[in-house]
């Protein structure tokens, strides 16, 4: 009975061992004729950016023709390429892209501020829902949704993508928006008059957000309140004097 059990073992043993090298010699064809998994997935992500790549150049073509919620959907991808990697690691694609968008906006801006004949023709168009924000939708929520800044459970961004888009804020031709007045509001890039306006947009809608008393805006006010805490801690002191704002 004994020496069963052991002929037993010693064959269970060899079955073992037997699938163990056909599954090696399986795997060992596998990577030579077709690469291994790893060599898949690189060269399916470097033919993703070569089509990338390929299609920027058009792309960018077609931007003067673009409408402001088109070329405000197409800056937010690019942001969400960008958010969290060091300039190195971002493809030249994504910032050439991006680069045309600002510069399309800093030319309808200046058009827009110096009351030149520029305006965009309506259309009638209704495209699908994609989670971006309309046109019309961008006058009502003002200049930070546009870009992006959501703050609370509802949009769920990580603290560095808020305060990727903050600093963007600060440094970029902003989206020709409202009208001149509200366009002059928001001053050039990387200026105290930025700054400011940005810091008590941010206090106005925390000091807003608290007079309803909402348990749901708890979060909202406090993300909305460490941002403007980095902006401080960032941007403003020492560098600038003017009063900063409370919420």
């Amino acid at each position: 009975m004994q020496a069963r059990k052991k002929k037993t073992k010693r064959s269970d043993a060899k079955q073992v061992a037997y699938e163990k090298k056909i599954a090696a010699l399986r795997a060992n064809y596998i990577e030579r004729r077709f690469g291994s998994t790893a060599d898949q997935k690189a060269t399916t992500a470097k033919q993703n950016r070569k089509r990338v790549q390929d299609s920027v150049p058009k792309l960018i073509s077609t931007i003067p023709t673009r409408s402001h919620a088109e070329l405000l959907e197409m800056y937010q991808k690019c942001v969400k390429k960008m958010v969290g990697r060091n300039p190195a690691e971002i493809s030249s694609a994504v910032l050439n892209l991006r680069d045309a968008i600002l510069r399309e906006w800093q030319k309808r801006t200046r058009s827009l501020i110096s009351g030149d004949d520029y305006f965009e023709w309506p259309t009638t168009d209704a495209p699908k829902g994609d989670g971006y924000l309309s046109a019309e939708s961008w006058r009502a929520v003002g200049m930070l949704s546009a870009l992006g800044y959501h703050v609370g459970s509802t949009y769920n961004l990580s603290e560095s993508e808020r305060r990727h888009l903050l600093d963007q804020v600060l440094v970029i031709p902003l989206p020709p928006l409202n009208d001149a007045l509200y366009m002059r509001e928001w001053a050039a890039p990387k200026s105290a008059a930025r700054l400011k306006k940005l810091a008590e947009t941010i206090a106005a809608l925390t000091r807003n957000a608290k007079r309803r008393n909402s348990n749901w805006l708890q979060t909202a006010c406090g993300e909305w309140e460490s941002d403007l805490d980095y902006l401080h801690k960032s941007y403003y002191i020492g560098r600038f004097h003017f009063d900063w704002p409370v919420t």
